[in-house]
């Protein structure tokens, strides 16, 4: 784990863009028993659907605490995550 690198009041390793894109797909989970969707599996990939691995291995251990944060985001503020 990491200290913070705070500089002007931010910390520079947990805060800012990452240097890669990415996005994100959703999976519905389906109640076997009911036949229903109960709730989806956020799936990281790249831009133009590229696999994850793509993505995953640009994620640094100086980037991991920054891509974690990235990836809530993007899955709360996305449609699927609203039901």
């Amino acid at each position: 784990m990491h200290q913070c690198a705070e500089k002007e009041g931010r910390c520079i390793i947990c805060e800012g863009p990452l240097p890669f894109e990415f996005t994100m797909a959703f999976q519905p989970i389906v109640d076997l028993a009911t036949a229903r969707v109960t709730t989806h599996e956020a799936l990281v990939r790249g831009p133009a659907g590229e696999s994850a691995y793509s993505i995953l291995s640009q994620v640094t251990p100086d980037l991991l605490y920054r891509f974690d944060q990235a990836c809530r985001i993007k899955q709360s503020n996305s449609p699927a995550s609203w039901a």
